[in-house]
Order: structure tokens, then C-alpha cells, then sequence
């Protein structure tokens, strides 16, 4: 048991946090009332299957694939990748920590869906990551939001004998909000097929079929239906 949570200590993986997220999320769904998160997870605040691309149907998902925009294809690449690392390195070599019937693919499929819908971004002077933050992850996305969350460093103790304490969050408004108004975040995704992949909606809508086509006829006396 010991060389395999050594081994998922120098896990690399394709999705980054999201797989240890992922990992995390279900053992801790594995533990049922035991877990610290037990509150937040039986509760409607975390669906338990978001509508995003991981978990829609074979048909959607195939012609999601089609896509030159939303990388859902190497996405899932991706994570077969990750997964297979962790079933032959971390899983199988201690099946009492990682049982084979909690730790499967589609668990696994199901845990990234949350860990991807619902991790809020944190940047701080070392890095960008993903993290579960239950009710700050209700706020929707707007492109230019009206908040941000900032990392607040963990202090290791002062220089006249002050206690160490834990990082933690802020939600800090980018300008004066009125009484009512939506606080609003920005996801992350660099694109708009980023944003599809990840939550299952986009920024902004293609303009329908039927439009395109009267703007074609009305511009170009020529054209030929």
C-alpha cells in the first residue's frame, strides 16, 4: 500500500489536479457520512451528474467529436491515459485502499464530470489550479466578471511567535457592487469549445442555418439554391 500512494505522489498527469480531484472525490463519496464533505455532496447544491459532454449520450458525444473547436476527442484521450496509469500503478497495487468495484472508469468518467463543472481557479505566485469550493461554485460565468477569487497564502508563523494558519479564499468584488447585483466569476477555459467541454454551455451562439442562408441570397444576386 505504501509504494502505491508513493507512486500516485509522483503521478503526472495529462489533466493535471483534475485527476487528483477526481481521485479524491471518489474516495470521499466512498465514504459516505464519514466523509467532512458528506454535508455538501448529499445535498442539491452538487448534482449528481452535471449536464456537460463527459456524461451525455454515445450520440452527442459523437458528434461533439466532430468539433474543430471543443478538443472533446483528446479529452477523453486523455483521461483513458490517466486512468490506466492509476488502475495498473496505484489501483490494483493496493485494491484494499482503492477497491476495483468503487475505482472504475465510469466513476471516474462521472468524478471528472463534477471535478471540471464545478472547481473554481485559483492563481497564486506559484500556480494555477483547480480546487472544489462548495457555494463559491455557484457563481455563473460571465466573460467580464463583477468578482474574482484571490488566494489568501498560508502564513508560516510570525516572526514574534504567531501560529501558522491554513490557506484560504476570498471572493473580492472588481468594483462597487449595487444592493442585488449578481456576483459573477470567470471560469476557466481559454475558448469557447473550452467552455462547452468543461460546463456544457458557450459563450455566445452561431447564428442559425436558415440566417446564414437569407444573408448569402440577399448579398449575392447569384446565388443558387
Amino acid at each position: 500500500m505504501s509504494l502505491a500512494l508513493d507512486r500516485l505522489v509522483d503521478f503526472d498527469p495529462w489533466l493535471a489536479d483534475y485527476a487528483f480531484v477526481s481521485v479524491a472525490l471518489i474516495h470521499e463519496r466512498r465514504l459516505g457520512e464519514q466523509s467532512d464533505l458528506a454535508p455538501w455532496m448529499r445535498s442539491s447544491l452538487l448534482p449528481d451528474r452535471p449536464d456537460v459532454p463527459l456524461l451525455w449520450s454515445a450520440e452527442q458525444q459523437a458528434e461533439l467529436k466532430g468539433s474543430t473547436t471543443a478538443p472533446f476527442e483528446s479529452r477523453l484521450a486523455e483521461m483513458r491515459d490517466d486512468y490506466a496509469w492509476l488502475q495498473e500503478n496505484v489501483f490494483d497495487a493496493a485494491p484494499v485502499v482503492f477497491p476495483a468495484e468503487v475505482f472504475t472508469w465510469d466513476a471516474y468518467v462521472e468524478a471528472h464530470a463534477i471535478a471540471f463543472s464545478r472547481c473554481c481557479i485559483l492563481a497564486s505566485k506559484d500556480a494555477v489550479r483547480p480546487a472544489l469550493l462548495p457555494l463559491l461554485d455557484l457563481a455563473n460565468h460571465v466573460a467580464e466578471p463583477s468578482a474574482r477569487i484571490e488566494v489568501v497564502e498560508a502564513k508560516t508563523g510570525g516572526r514574534f511567535g504567531g501560529k501558522a494558519t491554513l490557506a484560504s479564499v476570498d471572493l473580492v468584488a472588481t468594483s462597487d457592487l449595487a444592493s442585488g447585483a449578481e456576483v459573477s466569476v470567470r471560469y476557466g477555459g481559454e475558448t469557447a469549445g473550452d467552455l462547452l467541454v468543461d460546463y456544457g454551455f458557450a459563450d455566445s451562439r452561431a447564428p442559425p442555418l436558415a440566417s446564414l442562408e437569407f444573408e448569402i441570397e440577399e448579398e449575392d444576386p447569384n446565388y443558387d439554391d
